[in-house]
């Protein structure tokens, strides 16, 4: 590589220079990721004291989110709530993922072999997991179907567990995370836990009808290099009892291998 020196009276070039950032675009972005993680629709008032933002700005900042569609305004309560148009900006994104795309014909392959659905979850957050791709077996009359977009709490399901017994989050905040899911038929702390620790010991984790009855979800975990944090996550779903246990386990296998391509994939 070749460096070159500057004198005092050079100036730095502008790639260097830090942005500046602009206030507006700041508030906006701030307010789109509020109403994101928000369960119910809300007024510009709450909006803008939880933000601290000045209120009328806050209200001209939701009034031009909504005429784009980014945001969706109800007239009889006079409260937004995140809108559809914010799905039609990612989708771009979601559908360009590099790991997605390469990991397709792999993903395509197990889903038809078992018929199941198979489906790729990368971390956005540090509490959140977004469904980046999907494949479902088309042949069969009734599969478990998800939409691209979808986000999980970090602990749901069997990725949950992954992510338990990863040993990133202190006991406390443990569980508070797993209170904060809607289960459908709680497996309990102290089990969730249990199984965590076998997910660590294996590689691989499984949810039994605890967060959607009826359904059994694997995962194999995907880790940020050198780091120990997850990063993604490479997902089976089927039914209940669909197969047998030592089918189950072979299917496991077959995602910890894609989930070894992904983490083998180079960087961007």
């Amino acid at each position: 590589m070749v460096r070159t020196r500057m004198g005092h009276d050079d100036k730095p070039a502008e790639s260097k220079l830090a942005p500046k950032p602009v206030g507006a675009v700041l508030n906006a972005i701030e307010i789109l990721r509020y109403l994101a993680a928000a369960k119910d629709p809300l007024g510009v008032t709450r909006i803008a004291r939880d933000l601290r933002i000045n209120p009328s700005t806050c209200f001209n900042i939701l009034r031009t989110l909504a005429t784009e569609g980014l945001v969706d305004f109800d007239p009889l309560t006079r409260t937004y709530r995140i809108g559809m148009g914010v799905v039609t900006l990612a989708r771009g994104a979601l559908e360009s993922d590099r790991a997605a795309e390469m990991l397709r014909a792999a993903m395509t392959e197990i889903a038809f072999r078992y018929s199941v659905t198979v489906s790729l979850w990368r971390r956005t957050n540090r509490t959140r997991m977004t469904l980046i791709s999907v494949v479902e077996r088309p042949a069969t009359t009734i599969s478990i179907r998800m939409n691209l977009g979808h986000r999980l709490p970090i602990l749901a399901g069997a990725l949950g567990r992954i992510v338990a017994g990863s040993g990133e989050f202190a006991a406390p905040e443990l569980r508070q995370l797993f209170d904060e899911i809607r289960w459908q038929q709680s497996p309990g702390f102290d089990t969730f836990l249990a199984e965590a620790k076998l997910a660590a010991e294996r590689g691989w984790a499984v949810d039994n009808g605890t967060l959607v009855r009826g359904a059994l979800t694997l995962a194999a975990p995907v880790w940020a290099v050198n780091r120990h944090d997850l990063e993604l996550t490479v997902n089976a779903s089927m039914f209940e009892q669909q197969h047998d246990d030592a089918t189950v386990a072979r299917i496991a296998a077959e995602l910890q291998t894609v989930a070894e391509l992904v983490r083998r994939l180079p960087s961007p």
